[in-house]
């Protein structure tokens, strides 16, 4: 593409520097069509390639810093299957992302605390402010790439990403008129999304699709699976290279390092799910390889139990997943929740089927 729009290099908007409560959404409006004579629509579906973009094998290659190097392999043999899973894997080339990773995969159901399965977004591990355009336009890319991967046409993949973009700009003007109650509380749930499948077989099978999906998760993390006795002693079951205890885990003040990291996470908490934390003991940990663009970071996931079931063969984990572009080996970091500078941390149900579940994310200190 040659004709490139030129745009303006710097916007200032003085309503979005005031105390939020105090500018009228039509005051916000009128701003946004303001910045739009400036940049229009159209000028978001203009690329060219900058003359001094950075290589984005080279951009690969620093993101492995900090990985584990002999996962590294299964990073790349993930991303070559597909240029979905290229794309997958290789957020960094596209841009820093505001939200996590906004690609079709990272949404879907999720299990709330109230034990109801919400439509959400996942991977908030890494987060930062940046322009919501970025998001946007991962996300409609995700669509076109996800149907040519599935042997669908570009005029299918091509519908898909229109209709996700339209989705995305209708609830935005949607939530632009709520409440500030409102929009805190707007959620989707398995009844709304069902509401909008027309096809009485698609909605069965999505049905089918979502009940299969609860029995899979909980057979994911089902303690007969994953541990097995060592010794007399409970202890995660070495899947490798997928699943596996690293050699820091035998060094001294280890496990030393896991009871603050625990601590630090549990401190976190509301007081609620302390109480619940508290009834079980960390028992083991292991490094999993989850994903494509997080294999090789340092994610771990931990088999807790409680005294009441520590003879029986029924255990209660807690997963920690989580991931970090620094260098630091894991001993030199913390386990982080809350909001943080750059991470995000997501509470699932904590009681599915009678397993604890959590995300964290990891970060050096």
């Amino acid at each position: 593409m040659t004709n490139v729009a030129k745009l303006p290099t710097e916007t200032r908007l003085p309503e979005t520097e005031r105390p939020a409560h105090s500018v009228p959404t039509d005051d916000l409006v009128a701003a946004g069509k303001r910045v739009r004579d400036k940049i229009p629509r159209a000028a978001q579906g203009i690329w060219k390639r900058h003359k001094d973009r950075a290589d984005p094998l080279a951009i690969l290659r620093v993101s492995d810093e900090g990985r584990m190097q002999e996962l590294v392999p299964i990073r790349y043999g993930r991303m070559l299957e597909t240029p979905f899973t290229y794309y997958r894997g290789s957020a960094a080339v596209m841009a820093v992302q505001a939200c996590g990773d906004c690609h079709l995969l990272n949404f879907g159901g999720f299990a709330t605390p109230e034990r109801n399965i919400n439509f959400d977004i996942n991977d908030f591990d890494e987060t930062l402010p940046a322009p919501w355009e970025w998001d946007v336009k991962r996300l409609v890319a995700s669509f076109v790439l996800a149907a040519r991967a599935n042997g669908l046409s570009d005029s299918a993949g091509r519908d898909a990403a229109v209709a996700a973009a339209r989705s995305y700009r209708e609830r935005l003007r949607e939530v632009a008129e709520m409440s500030p109650l409102e929009a805190w509380y707007a959620k989707i749930g398995v009844e709304d999304f069902f509401g909008l499948i027309d096809d009485p077989d698609v909605k069965n099978r999505a049905r089918r699709r979502i009940e299969k999906a609860k029995q899979d998760r909980a057979s994911d993390i089902d303690y007969p699976k994953l541990a097995e006795m060592v010794g007399g002693q409970v202890q995660i079951k070495d899947q490798p290279p997928l699943i596996f205890h690293p050699e820091l885990s035998r060094e001294a003040g280890f496990r030393s390092f896991l009871d603050k990291a625990i601590a630090e996470y549990r401190e976190s908490l509301p007081d609620d799910r302390r109480v619940l934390l508290d009834r079980y003991r960390l028992v083991d940990m292991a490094m999993k390889v989850v994903g494509i663009g997080s294999v090789g970071r340092y994610c771990a996931i931990g088999l807790f139990m409680s005294s009441s079931n520590q003879h029986k063969s029924s255990g209660h984990l807690i997963c920690l997943n989580g991931s970090t572009h620094e260098k630091a080996p894991l001993p030199r970091g913390s386990f982080m929740t809350g909001h943080g500078g750059r991470t995000r941390a997501r509470t699932w149900d904590p009681l599915i089927k009678s397993q604890l579940l959590y995300q964290l994310s990891y970060a050096p200190a």
